[in-house]
């Protein structure tokens, strides 16, 4: 069961605090309201309605999905301009955006363009900080949050607002490092925005496009995107969030930040659904249907990447096989990649340009 909720309560994210799996309906769906039985939309719709009774929100939108079956999709209550929550209303979800970065980094690993123990400057020459040690850090370290980066020594949310991955990236030249790569974890957004970077040049595409044609369209999910920025997140149609305050939820305006590969992702309670359907159908959509041949993921790269925040285990990529992607990160630019012709399924090892 994926849950999505327009809200910033109880969360410093954007717009939404996440996303949680169930096998079934839970024993009670409110306090003295047991739910039982068969998982069916009816038991989705009493769980969802005795949730919001005594949660402070004005709506939900829910996505429940049984391997590859569809159980429901559905909005409840409304957003904070007071219109109706469906399950197509479009929402941020914060750092659920992190898995599927993770995921665009495995598929190149498993094309060979990149491997998890790679320094990531062998990719990423641009990539820096005011530590010497940061050549260290490796592709897996920044996917496991245990490059050394941290809140502590680059306060990322105070920085200023770049305009793209490349500039997201640049902000860390003058950051220190709180550990030495490999030592230690730190939960740290700019992660994320270093590995979608990545995922730039190695590829030598735009990282929104890089998502569409790999992932999105391959699963069908058509109303989901990748920004940069809250002022975008709002230009996609999403709803302002809320806080909670006093037991009562606020509608507020989320602070600008960058959000890209960390938490810039856009989608909604149906697409979500398309989404756990690929967890279970070895990658591909509901009933096998996928935009090209080649599927959205193997499993290697759903396990590296099944948990909502990114964290599950990595596994390192064969050795050899990412020279191309060193000899293609000397030549991409160091900026904005060109955009490329566009390939529905670039076959594996070419560098997809």
């Amino acid at each position: 069961m994926g849950t999505m909720f327009p809200t910033r309560a109880m969360s410093p994210s954007l717009l939404c605090v996440g996303l949680v799996l169930l096998s079934a309906v839970p024993a009670s769906a409110d306090a003295g309201r047991p739910v039982s039985g068969p998982l069916t939309s009816e038991a989705v719709d009493t769980y969802v309605h005795g949730y919001l009774a005594s949660a402070p929100l004005p709506g939900a939108a829910v996505a429940v999905t049984r391997g590859t079956e569809v159980v429901r999709t559905a909005g409840y209550g409304t957003d904070s301009r007071g219109e109706p929550m469906t399950a197509d209303t479009p929402m941020g979800v914060a750092s659920v955006s992190k898995s599927f970065t993770a995921l665009a980094v495995m598929q190149l690993v498993e094309d060979g363009e990149v491997a998890l123990d790679d320094p990531v400057v062998e990719h990423l020459p641009e990539f820096t900080t005011a530590d010497p040690r940061s050549d260290d850090i490796t592709v897996r370290q920044l996917l496991t949050h245990t490059s050394g980066m941290a809140d502590s020594t680059f306060d990322e949310k105070a920085a200023p607002v770049s305009a793209d991955l490349a500039g997201a990236v640049a902000r860390s030249a003058d950051a220190g490092l709180a550990a030495a790569p490999g030592a230690e974890e730190h939960y740290h957004n700019p992660n994320y925005q270093v590995a979608a970077r990545l995922v730039e040049v190695v590829s030598g595409r735009p990282f929104a496009e890089f998502l569409d044609e790999r992932t999105f369209t391959p699963l069908g999910m058509d109303g989901t995107v990748t920004v940069d920025s809250a002022e975008r997140v709002f230009a996609a149609g999403v709803a302002r969030g809320h806080i909670v305050a006093l037991g009562r939820a606020v509608p507020i305006v989320e602070p600008e930040s960058y959000l890209n590969g960390s938490s810039g992702m856009v989608t909604t309670a149906a697409d979500m659904a398309r989404w756990l359907i690929a967890q279970n159908n070895g990658g591909a959509g509901a009933n096998g249907a996928r935009a090209c041949r080649r599927r959205a993921s193997t499993p290697r790269t759903r396990r590296s990447t099944r948990t909502g925040w990114a964290r599950a285990r990595l596994w390192a990529g064969t050795p050899g096989k990412h020279r191309r992607a060193r000899r293609w990160s000397r030549t991409a630019a160091s900026s904005s990649p060109t955009r490329p012709t566009r390939r529905c399924c670039p076959r594996a090892g070419t560098g997809s340009r």
